[in-house]
């Protein structure tokens, strides 16, 4: 169960990563 949250936790911190990567990406290109 707790090996479960730990996953999902580092899952949706790289997702937030990635995600905010690609915002500044976009920044860049306007």
């Amino acid at each position: 169960m707790e090996n479960s949250v730990d996953t999902a936790i580092r899952f949706l911190t790289v997702a937030a990563g990635g995600v905010g990567f690609l915002v500044l990406l976009l920044i860049q290109l306007l």
